[in-house]
Parts: structure tokens; C-alpha cells; sequence
């Protein structure tokens, strides 16, 4: 929470496609350098702390590093999760590397090209990217992710009908369980987030709520 209402200019300038907050004063980034790759900043006031080690491209630098972040500031905690791949990455809120874990889905590099535009001097992607990791959030010591896989032996219909969650470990990174959202009609799920025991998920034009019964052995 803010600490007021009023909004405040940041003393340094830079652009950046990405970024949270830790507190009133001090805020992660992440932005792209001159070498065309993803890297993070960390401000704290007029202070600025640039880490350029811990984000790895694959066919590029940008859109095969892209992702969300999720921070846990009472626990000292940054969660970054790969789009296109099946990787996570726990940090503290210093932007030290905790561990790296992988995800059930067994995409481990990126399923697209990327060409450049000398006209416009840019990058952009050749093919459509096929999406591992969609909306994800965390609660407490859990990380949910949404997956944009069905997996390799299930051939289940409730894919057709509903979202598959999987839920990991924030301790060490170990897959726990999955379970699926239901589609609203024909609407599947735009966002969702969990408050301990309540899953809020954004559909169309609904939210709905739902209990969560994470069994107590996996609770350690």
C-alpha cells in the first residue's frame, strides 16, 4: 500500500517495459540495454542497481526473455516466469539469484523466430509464439501458473473446457499439484489471483471466486 496518494516524479530516466513495486520508494524495472537484451534495475530513491545476469535470451534477447514478475516484499522475495519456456526464477529483492526451477511443461527453448527490419531498425517476431507460461501469481509460499500446454500424455477433453493450474513450491521450486478453472460459457479465464484459501479469476465480463483445498501435506 501507499503510502499517499499523489503521484511523484523518479529523479533518474530510463525506459523500461516492465516493472513493480517493493515499497513507497524503491521499485524493480526491468528494460532493455544497448546490446538489445533484458536487464534489471532496482531503484531505491535516487540510487540505481543495474543487473544484467540473471535474464538469458535464447534465439534473441528480448522476446525469448519475456515474462512477469511478482514480488513478496515481506519475504524478501521476486518471482520472474518465463513466457515462452518452462522456467522460473526466485530472486530476493536485492536481485540475488535463489534458485532457478523448471516447470512440468518440457518446452526448454523457445517455439519462434525473430528477424530484423532495417527499415526500421527493430526486431520482430517471424512466426506466432506459442505461449508455455500465461497468467501466474503467488500466495504465500505457492506459485500458480497458468499453463498454455496441454501435457504430452493427456488427451482429456477438459482442456476444451477449462484452465489448467500448476502449483509450485516457493521454498524450493517442486511441482505440488494442478487443477483446473471451468470456463465461463465459452469465456476461459483472463486473469486470476489467490488470497490464501480464495482464488479470484477474471473472465469476460465476470469475476468469480473460488475455495482452494491445497491438501495439509503439501503445505510445508
Amino acid at each position: 500500500m501507499l503510502s499517499d496518494s499523489l503521484l511523484h516524479r523518479s529523479p533518474p530516466k530510463f525506459h523500461f517495459d516492465l516493472a513493480i513495486s517493493l515499497s513507497p520508494a524503491t521499485s524493480v524495472y526491468r528494460m532493455i540495454d544497448q546490446h538489445q537484451q533484458h536487464i534489471f534495475i532496482k531503484q531505491n530513491n535516487d540510487s540505481l542497481k543495474i543487473v544484467d545476469n540473471i535474464l538469458e535470451g535464447q534465439v534473441d534477447g528480448i522476446f525469448s526473455s519475456e515474462g512477469s514478475m511478482h514480488a513478496q516484499p515481506t519475504a524478501d522475495r521476486l518471482v520472474y516466469i518465463y513466457s515462452y519456456r518452462n522456467q522460473f526464477i526466485v530472486m530476493d529483492t536485492n536481485l540475488h539469484v535463489l534458485y532457478k526451477a523448471k516447470t512440468i511443461d518440457t518446452i526448454s527453448h523457445v517455439k519462434f523466430n525473430v528477424r530484423f527490419i532495417p527499415s526500421e531498425k527493430k526486431l520482430t517476431l517471424s512466426s506466432p509464439p506459442a505461449f508455455v507460461n500465461k497468467e501466474s501469481c503467488v500466495s504465500g509460499n505457492y506459485l500458480f501458473i497458468h499453463s498454455g500446454l496441454r501435457a504430452d500424455n493427456d488427451e482429456s477433453s477438459i482442456y476444451d473446457v477449462g484452465s489448467p493450474i500448476d502449483v509450485y513450491s516457493l521454498i524450493n521450486g517442486k511441482y505440488l499439484c494442478s487443477f483446473f478453472l471451468p470456463d465461463y460459457g465459452r469465456s476461459k479465464i483472463r486473469d486470476f489471483r489467490v488470497f490464501g484459501n480464495t482464488l479470484v479469476a477474471l473472465y469476460d465480463h465476470y469475476a468469480y471466486t473460488y475455495q482452494l483445498n491445497i491438501p495439509v501435506k503439501l503445505r510445508q
